[in-house]
């Protein structure tokens, strides 16, 4: 089982984080998890406009848009969206209860002092969690074939 840290601006679509999720997975079944946190979810809930909505158009792109990578790829997976005081916190916590062999997630190439200081999901995952963790570099490619 891998679990595969999704957000919404880079998700499964990122080609290249798609070609290692397919290569590490070989024949395992992959979790594609976005995580919600209280702090910055909470105000999206209290405006009427898109209070109903917001959500569940959000597990709607997850489930199709977003992972519509590994669907072609014939990868097997499921879709979870999970509330949590933060991405890397909720990634441990299903990658945990999952017993995940490895976590992916891509690094967004806005690493600096205060993004570490702060706290990147990247950086906080591969200090934190208890199994490997692959982060796939915004700048990767695929070497060429030999």
């Amino acid at each position: 089982m891998i679990v595969h840290g999704c957000e919404s601006d880079h998700a499964v679509s990122d080609p290249h984080r798609v070609l290692v999720v397919k290569s590490v997975a070989n024949g395992a079944s992959v979790r594609a998890v976005h995580v919600l946190t209280y702090n910055r979810e909470l105000l999206r809930d209290i405006t009427p406009d898109t209070m109903t909505t917001w959500r569940r158009d959000l597990e709607r792109d997850l489930q199709s848009q977003w992972v519509a990578p590994l669907t072609d790829l014939d990868v097997p997976h499921r879709c979870t969206v999970i509330e949590d005081e933060s991405p890397a916190t909720g990634l441990i916590h299903v990658a945990d209860r999952e017993q995940s062999d490895v976590i992916v997630v891509g690094a967004n190439g806005h690493s600096t002092l205060a993004g570490r200081v702060l706290g990147s999901t990247s950086y906080s995952l591969t200090l934190r969690a208890r199994r490997p963790v692959i982060v796939v570099p915004a700048t990767w490619s695929q070497p060429a074939a030999a």
